[in-house]
């Protein structure tokens, strides 16, 4: 009966952003953190300074500014408890303070600072550590608010992969270690409670951002998928952390390949399309279990057997990477890229259904429903709590 468990699942986790065929948020507090909206530039910059000035200590600038400070997206900063460090915004070349430590950071002004096009908060790199480790804290509270729990896994999956991106021509073990030990903890939140599966869903057209939402929501429908198919609790987990870093070989490619907005030339094609391999590479180093590596390897494999790299026949594709296959299309689709604006959650699954031979059909028949398509789901209800 897994098919009724992805069903049932997905309904919970799609159903905080959208309504049944609708291209448009539930509601505009989810709109406004989930999308960065489109702004016009010059009065963006106009009202954030007017902003900072009334609200921040806009004096006390940062000495060396860009060079001493690290980008830290909007949405991630600890809302409504007493920061753990300081942080800055950027106007124009200055990076004013913008909160003490130990002041607070409300929800309302993240919607303000993310209509204002504000997408990211900047720290100072010697609290960073400090930064991540009351993260790491405050994620491990049983007893604290999903909502909270779900706003500090996201923040620590930016921390590091902020880290892991900084030194990605030296990676070292322990990044990976703590990928897999936050994992797991996404992992263990979702089989407690759907809807924090949900609360960690982000949307953004900012470049900036868009791989580790891409990263964190391909992990969360995976999650779902692998919890209907019935795997057991080590196989889920594995499968969550291989929805997370299934990616990590683009952090190899350079950026303006990967933000183009045009068509990629058959040059560049060959070259995006290495970032399964350096990806599985990468992973096999650092002593990733071969159900990790293939999933990195294999995402991209077709059932027909002509994807890539290895144009494998459907027999030899692992089923992590068939569940990966459909997280990561569908989350591709349904966000706003340079080259590509998103489809609605309806036309992403008809499209995905149309292309035969990409996807193992019993999986995605289960996911989009057997009378059409269904969001995931027979009905997906407005209120996850009500689900």
């Amino acid at each position: 009966m897994w098919e009724k468990e992805v069903r049932k699942n997905s309904a919970i986790i799609l159903g905080s952003f959208f309504s049944p065929f609708s291209s448009k948020p539930v509601n505009k507090k989810n709109q406004n953190l989930g999308v960065v909206p489109v702004v016009n530039q010059d009065e963006a910059k106009d009202d954030l300074a007017e902003l900072v000035t009334s609200e921040a200590e806009s004096t006390k600038l940062v000495e060396d500014s860009e060079e001493h400070l690290i980008a830290v997206p909007t949405e991630t900063i600890p809302l409504n408890i007493a920061l753990p460090c300081s942080i800055y915004i950027k106007v124009a070349d200055r990076y004013p303070l913008f909160r003490k430590q130990g002041e607070r950071l409300t929800s309302r002004r993240v919607i303000s600072l993310s209509e204002k096009g504000a997408s990211c908060l900047y720290i100072h790199k010697t609290v960073w550590k400090l930064f991540i480790g009351s993260l790491e804290k405050s994620v491990m509270d049983e007893n604290a608010p999903k909502e909270v729990v779900a706003q500090q896994i996201r923040g620590l999956i930016v921390a590091y992969g902020t880290e892991l991106e900084k030194k990605i021509k030296e990676p070292k073990k322990p990044m990976f270690e703590k990928l897999r030990f936050l994992s797991e903890v996404l992992c263990n939140a979702i089989r407690r409670d759907p809807s924090i599966g949900a609360s960690l869903l982000r949307k953004s057209s900012d470049p900036l951002v868009y791989f580790v939402n891409h990263a964190v929501n391909s992990a969360v429908y995976a999650t779902v998928i692998g919890t209907g198919m019935k795997m057991n609790p080590g196989e889920l987990k594995l499968l969550t952390y291989a929805a997370l870093v299934h990616d990590v070989g683009n952090l190899y490619l350079p950026k303006t390949l990967l933000y183009k907005k045009g068509d990629l030339t058959e040059e560049e094609t060959q070259m995006m399309q290495t970032h399964t391999r350096k990806g599985a590479e990468l992973l096999q180093t650092f002593g990733s279990t071969p159900a990790v590596v293939l999933a990195a390897l294999q995402h991209h494999e077709r059932m027909d057997g002509e994807g890539y790299p290895q144009q494998l026949d459907e027999k030899d594709i692992h089923v992590f990477a068939r569940v990966i296959a459909i997280a990561d299309t569908y989350d591709a689709l349904t966000s706003n890229k340079p080259y590509q604006p998103a489809l609605t959650p309806k036309d992403a699954l008809e499209k995905m259904k149309t292309l035969k031979g990409k996807f193992d059909t019993n999986i995605l028949k289960n996911v989009t429903g057997d009378a059409g398509v269904k969001e995931f789901a027979v009905a997906v209800p407005r209120n996850p709590k009500a689900a």
